[in-house]
């Protein structure tokens, strides 16, 4: 995908609330791809970021019956406009996205208010799938919202994070608990951009 389609995309989405039904050249090129290496699954994660048009790219999936699965990292898929609902409250996407109280929420929509539209053209895509289909939730927290959602009848199964143990493991370095005075503390390693209430700071607190 080239800078300018980015950009392009980035900003139509801020003026009209339409995250993901743009970048139509750079779907055609992965479509073109996955037509060329005939792959026996599809694999897809996030789908909002300025570089994708989900709609053209569902429309392809659904009828070339291969396995699709999709792994869900947040809320968006299922919603009308947002990633993360929990903080506002908010039980919209339960039933049905319109008059969107967040628009200033990423991703962010300056002017327009297209919820409703979004929240029914995923439901319409996704359902189409059927059988196809199957979501990955990262969480059990995320399994639980899903089953409350439009997706709720689609196949799933959570599959949390993983990590190497190989490299990630307990290991004790003596210079580096004594360098930065950690001796027979109690240590936890959290990593966000940024730290915010967003990700959960008072908890990690």
């Amino acid at each position: 995908m080239g800078k300018y389609e980015y950009l392009s995309h980035n900003i139509l989405s801020r003026l009209t609330d339409s995250e993901g039904l743009h970048s139509s050249k750079a779907t055609q090129k992965l479509i073109n791809y996955i037509k060329n290496i005939r792959p026996e699954v599809v694999h897809i994660h996030t789908l909002h970021g300025h570089y994708i048009n989900y709609k053209n790219l569902f429309e392809f999936l659904r009828n070339i019956k291969v396995p699709i699965v999709i792994t869900l990292h947040d809320c968006w898929l299922f919603t009308g406009h947002c990633a993360h609902f929990d903080l506002y409250g908010c039980d919209k996407w339960k039933i049905e996205c319109k008059n969107c109280r967040f628009l200033n929420t990423y991703p962010q929509s300056w002017f327009v208010d297209r919820s409703q539209r979004n929240y029914h053209l995923k439901k319409e895509l996704l359902t189409s799938i059927g059988d196809y289909l199957t979501l990955i939730p990262v969480s059990y927290w995320l399994e639980g919202l899903l089953k409350q959602s439009f997706l709720k009848n689609m196949n799933m199964h959570t599959i949390h994070n993983g990590i190497d143990l190989d490299v990630f493991k307990p290991t004790y370095n003596n210079e580096l608990l004594k360098k930065y005075n950690l001796k027979g503390k109690r240590i936890i390693v959290g990593v966000a951009l940024p730290w915010s209430n967003y990700k959960g700071f008072p908890d990690f607190l």
